[in-house]
């Protein structure tokens, strides 16, 4: 083909010499011009080499001499062309053009009239090749009424990925008019049918294709074909009627789709992947977890409720990255569900459609012109970019498992009243005032039913943050060297770390809240203990299964909870539950009895026998500390015995402390060893403790009130 360019100046337009004949392919089956890249792109039959000397090709098995191959040839202003690419395609092989050449002006396509194909491609080098083209697994069709198969490949060079799509039962008649459009939608690749449904394939650049969305078509009165328009995104042109349309994803439709109560656990985690991680959008999600309180029941409901905790952290953590932190995106977690590779999903009575996703064969790297083969090598084009997405070591992403596996042996053995002030309740001036509560009511105007403040000063959450922290580290520093030199610095690795550990206790606050809200309970101005006390019985149980889940799900991932919701967890759980239930759950570690849950639920149970054997229950289930702190708070003449023994133990052991009984010397002047003169055992069990410690590091006025109260009962 020869062609005559013009000049176009301000006065007249001069027509410039004509190109020398330059032949690129002799029967092409498939060519298309991108206009953005000035890229050329044509489909050609290329002959295998004959078998080596020696092979012997398998009985009845005919060996195909021609194969199809996609080129591409990039054009510069001011040097020759190259071809940037070439690579096998599986299409159908045709030495001469069934039904003859067609053209298409809007993409500029040249093709055999059965060959319906195009190539998109997106400057951050992203490449799609997308075939459709219709099949008949038995026989050709024979009338109008019989059915084909429709179905399209998109092949992803930038993830050397292919995705299959086939729709069983089409009549023919529909499958022969209908042409799918292939769109390109900032992260997504939009493929319309038209009166049959409407796909929408993750095809981004951060991370593998998995989270496709699958939505039904309107079916369509009147005949359809659009074709996209490649200098305005979003926009496709109707060839039939001339007409132009925008394409963009409906949030409102896809909110309506993931709420119905026929939506599976595929597609509604797609969905929220698309809000979460190429939207950021938090509001979306909150209408899609509304009714969570309906289907709490739901199996898999703990799956949805990982996955927005994952995939919210990455969206907020990533979204905060400079051009210094943007290389570890790729290391950090965004979702927790194993997509299939594999989907079936039923259209109709007699049509079904399937997506398989395979890994091409050959890498695309060694179908590329490397940058040093490139007659530009410093072009920062889509073909180096897409090269070297597909070089390197592909970094692996980090675990959650691998905290929790940590925190199964370090939670056990943490005691975090060895390691502060335990036994001190904080002052509200040393919770409330800090800065960082400040800035979470800022952040949050929504409060939680709770009182956001821990009693004490080192808690379990704060273990769990630090092992996020330090594992999350290990894992950045281990893979960073992939990356460029700047991310080897530690500081990077530890700004990256802190600000997602931070952004996990901010996210699972959020989701408390909407789990919260879920609940649709009664406004009410009471926060903590109070508020459950208000609830009914029906209300206390939604809320407790709603909870319930939601500390399950950030215990199964290795996330915080926020600051007081395990205190708040524990009295809602001794309101709803059974005793012996809840025991159970304190026995297994599901609760954590703090020192005011503690309190609240001593005073709610009474002194009869009964409540005193459940009193004596729990407190077999606290740590040694926590129990000495309820027993001096608990009035009873079974608390003063335990004391006694306690200190009395700790005497003749040996690990007495005098500055635990600085009590002991305000009392050395009322009592003394006269004393024993009523008590005569008391007299020879005094004498034995003096043996060991002096009379100043007795508490006597202790051993004495619990000797007396003891012969006051036996007596009575």
């Amino acid at each position: 083909m020869i062609c005559s360019f013009l000049c176009i100046t301000s006065e007249i337009i001069v027509p410039l010499p004509l190109s020398p004949v330059e032949t690129l392919c002799t029967k092409p089956t498939w060519a298309q011009w991108d206009v953005g890249f000035q890229t050329l792109y044509f489909v050609y039959n290329k002959s295998l080499p004959p078998p080596a000397e020696g092979e012997e090709e398998e009985e009845g098995s005919e060996r195909e001499s021609l194969h199809p191959m996609l080129s591409a040839l990039q054009f510069h202003d001011d040097l020759p062309h190259e071809t940037v690419l070439n690579i096998p395609v599986n299409v159908p092989v045709s030495l001469e053009p069934f039904g003859g050449y067609l053209d298409d002006p809007v993409p500029l396509r040249i093709h055999d009239g059965s060959m319906d194909m195009i190539v998109l491609s997106d400057a951050r080098g992203m490449v799609c090749v997308c075939h459709h083209y219709l099949y008949q697994v038995v026989q050709p069709p024979k009338s109008g009424c019989d059915t084909v198969h429709f179905a399209y490949s998109v092949i992803l060079l930038h993830h050397s990925t292919m995705i299959h799509t086939s729709v069983t039962g089409v009549p023919y008649d529909q499958a022969l008019d209908m042409r799918p459009t292939f769109l390109l939608i900032e992260d997504y690749l939009m493929i319309h049918a038209p009166g049959l449904f409407l796909h929408y394939l993750d095809v981004c650049l951060s991370h593998a294709p998995s989270a496709h969305i699958f939505l039904p078509s309107p079916p369509s009165s009147s005949p359809v074909q659009y074709i996209p328009l490649s200098f305005a995104p979003g926009l496709v042109l109707d060839v039939l009627s001339l007409s132009l349309f925008s394409r963009v994803i409906q949030d409102s439709r896809l909110i309506d789709l993931a709420t119905a109560s026929d939506c599976g656990l595929e597609r509604k985690l797609a969905i929220l992947h698309y809000f979460l991680v190429h939207r950021n959008n938090q509001a979306a999600v909150t209408k899609i977890l509304e009714p969570l309180g309906e289907t709490i029941s739901d199996p898999n409901t703990g799956t949805i409720l990982q996955e927005v905790l994952l995939a919210a952290s990455y969206a907020a953590t990533v979204a905060t990255f400079n051009s210094d932190t943007s290389s570890f995106a790729p290391l950090l977690p965004y979702s927790v569900h194993k997509y299939t590779t594999r989907q079936e999903m039923k259209l109709s009575k007699s049509s079904t459609l399937s997506v398989a996703q395979d890994t091409l064969s050959s890498p695309v790297s060694v179908m590329l012109l490397s940058p040093q083969q490139r007659l530009n090598p410093y072009k920062r084009d889509v073909w180096n970019l897409l090269y070297e997405a597909q070089t390197g070591v592909k970094p692996g992403r980090f675990v959650p498992h691998t905290v929790v596996n940590k925190l199964l042996v370090s939670l056990h053995c943490y005691q975090p009243e060895a390691l502060s002030r335990c036994t001190t309740p904080l002052s509200p001036s040393t919770t409330l005032g800090s800065t960082n509560d400040l800035l979470r009511l800022l952040r949050f105007k929504e409060p939680l039913p709770f009182v956001e403040k821990e009693v004490v000063t080192a808690t379990r959450q704060e273990h769990i943050t630090s092992v996020n922290l330090r594992e999350l580290s290990i894992h950045l520093l281990k893979w960073s060297s992939v990356h460029g030199r700047n991310t080897k610095t530690p500081v990077f690795v530890h700004n990256v770390s802190t600000q997602y550990v931070a952004t996990q206790v901010e996210v699972s606050r959020w989701l408390c809240f909407v789990v919260t809200s879920a609940a649709r309970l009664k406004p009410s101005y009471t926060r903590g203990f109070q508020y459950i006390d208000s609830l009914t019985v029906w209300e206390a149980r939604i809320l407790f299964l709603l909870y319930d889940r939601f500390n399950s799900c950030c215990g199964c991932i290795g996330f915080p909870v926020p600051p007081g919701f395990t205190s708040f967890f524990a009295y809602l759980s001794y309101r709803t539950l059974e005793i012996s239930r809840f025991l159970q759950y304190v026995e297994r570690g599901v609760f954590e009895l703090n020192i005011d849950v503690i309190k609240s639920i001593f005073a709610d149970i009474p002194d009869d026998p009964a409540g005193v054997a459940r009193k004596v229950s729990l407190l077999s289930l606290l740590p040694r500390s926590r129990i000495k702190r309820m027993l001096n708070h608990w009035p009873h003449p079974l608390s003063l015995g335990l004391r006694a023994r306690e200190h009395a133990l700790s005497v003749l052991v040996g690990t007495h402390a005098s500055s635990q009984h600085r009590y002991a010397r305000k009392m050395q002047g009322r009592v003394g060893v006269n004393s024993s003169e009523m008590l005569p055992c008391f007299d020879s069990f005094l004498r034995l403790l003096l043996a060991k410690v002096n009379l100043n590091e007795l508490d006597v006025q202790l051993l004495l009130e619990a000797t007396t109260t003891s012969l006051n009962l036996n007596n009575n």
